[in-house]
């Protein structure tokens, strides 16, 4: 079955994600866009800590999500279920803490999952 309890929507929460990365990245950008305004928001730091907390959030909500479909939809018993859960948010705990050791230097999701991936 692969899921589709909640029509896939959890896949929408990426495309938040991937939004709010890219206005942390362009923050402090001084470059013009095609109207001659500034890309970069500049908001202040304490703001941009907030998109950062919203980022992993919204990270934890869709893997959450993505397991609680699967398991309604049958894809997944109450055991796996369990297990995965578990081993999805034990994965989201050790990419925020390196995140939170490159705090200085913002790292976008797929640089975390690529680095991540290497690693296996």
């Amino acid at each position: 079955m692969s899921g589709g309890h909640f029509d896939y929507n959890q896949y929408r929460l990426n495309d938040i994600v991937d939004e709010i990365e890219k206005l942390v990245q362009s923050n402090d950008s001084v470059e013009k866009d095609e109207w001659g305004q500034e890309k970069g928001s500049h908001y202040p730091a304490d703001i941009i800590e907030k998109f950062k907390e919203t980022i992993w959030t919204l990270k934890y909500c869709e893997a959450m999500v993505q397991r609680i479909d699967w398991l309604v939809s049958g894809d997944d018993g109450i055991d796996s279920f369990r297990k995965r859960w578990d081993e999805e948010m034990d994965k989201l705990d050790i990419e925020i803490a390196k995140q939170a050791e490159k705090e200085s230097d913002f790292v976008s999701w797929e640089e975390v999952e690529k680095e991540l991936e290497d690693k296996e």
